[in-house]
């Protein structure tokens, strides 16, 4: 060490005088990015409360029912507690809607100080075979419907109706 220079800072270990500042501690994000996932939940939970809903954009385009029709009507039903109505609109809202509402308000939650950062964390190989397990069991119900089972389904299939399918039917 050269006898000229300064003894180093004991709390950064760095040289005083050398020129070099210590890292910025990080902090959580300020940004508007970082209220996305809040702003998206609130925009969704508004939507869901104020009603009525516009038919869903695959049923516009090919005049099918998609994986998730009767989903909101499902969770609606759920909120009023009227399980004949969950089972008859989707048999899944009682797995996919509060997954869908923790997903959804989490970052709200976690910006407010109500749940911190690492409480209920999922690591990303959880997170994918959770995905998978909800896409597959989706699309397992939707075809089981379209087929007559689980009584069917609620919406009417009208391959005529749909933008997309209209010139071939």
């Amino acid at each position: 060490m050269n006898a000229d220079a300064a003894p180093p800072d004991a709390d950064t270990g760095q040289t005083l005088g050398s020129g070099v500042e210590p890292a910025p501690q990080a902090a959580y994000s300020q940004t508007p990015r970082s209220w996305t996932g809040a702003g998206l939940g609130l925009a969704i939970a508004l939507v869901v409360l104020v009603g009525p809903f516009p038919t869903c954009f695959f049923k516009l385009a090919v005049g099918a029912p998609c994986p998730g029709c009767g989903l909101t009507r499902a969770t609606l039903a759920m909120l009023q507690l009227d399980w004949a109505g969950v089972l008859r609109f989707h048999p899944l809202a009682p797995l996919v809607s509060p997954l869908l509402g923790w997903l959804l308000l989490r970052p709200a939650l976690v910006r407010s100080g109500l749940v911190s950062e690492e409480r209920f964390r999922l690591s990303p190989r959880a997170t994918g075979w959770l995905a998978v397990g909800v896409i597959l069991a989706l699309w397992g119900v939707y075809v089981a419907r379209l087929a007559g089972a689980l009584g069917g389904h609620p919406d009417p299939v009208v391959l005529q109706d749909g933008w997309l399918t209209r010139w071939w039917f």
